[in-house]
């Protein structure tokens, strides 16, 4: 799991990739994010590693509302997956198990 900060440039998402199979980022309300994580994510995505959207907050559903640079609308048509309503560690055990078991996140594949 990796929480976006407010002027995150995707350091660590891209420090974490050569480690990692798949990824959970940690976004705020809705999944949004700060805009300077794109290219890393687009890295994990052509790296064809999951990246799941988790929200920060307690009560908190990704969706696709909102449309702007690094929202979730905007990290979802990139190719990010959802978590929904699961909390990010929630996420990160779902995605560990479908990893584990070769199945994708979200899909069912």
């Amino acid at each position: 799991m990796i929480p976006v900060i407010t002027g995150d440039n995707g350091e660590l998402l891209d420090r974490a990739r050569s480690s990692f199979d798949g990824v959970v980022v940690v976004g705020y309300g809705t999944g949004n994010c700060p805009p300077g994580i794109i290219p890393a994510v687009r890295r994990w995505l052509d790296a064809g590693k999951p990246v799941v959207l988790a929200s920060r907050c307690i009560s908190g559903e990704v969706s696709a509302t909102y449309a702007f640079p690094g929202a979730g609308g905007d990290l979802i048509r990139l190719g990010v997956v959802p978590a929904g309503p699961r909390a990010p560690s929630q996420a990160r055990m779902e995605l560990a198990i479908c990893l584990s078991a070769g199945v994708g996140y979200g899909t069912g594949e």
